[in-house]
C-alpha cells in the first residue's frame, strides 16, 4: 500500500519533469546528450587536425629565446 510520502514524491518527480528549465526534463536530457555527442566529435576532430605531440618541436623551431 503506497504511503502519502511516496505518493507525494512520485507526484513531485512527475511535475519536475515538466518544468521547462528542469535539467531532469526528458527534452533537456536529450539536449544534453546531443550536446555531449557534438562536443566529443568537435574535440576529436580538433585533436586530429592539430597534432599536440608536435607542439614542443614547433615551439623550439620557431621561437627564439633571448
Amino acid at each position: 500500500m503506497p504511503t502519502l510520502t511516496s505518493e507525494v514524491d512520485s507526484l513531485i518527480s512527475l511535475l519536475e519533469g515538466n518544468i521547462p528549465a528542469s535539467p531532469q526534463s526528458p527534452a533537456n536530457v536529450r539536449r544534453a546528450e546531443r550536446l555531449e555527442r557534438r562536443l566529443k566529435a568537435y574535440f576529436k576532430a580538433l585533436e586530429q587536425a592539430f597534432p599536440y605531440e608536435a607542439v614542443e618541436a614547433l615551439y623550439y623551431k620557431h621561437v627564439k629565446e633571448e
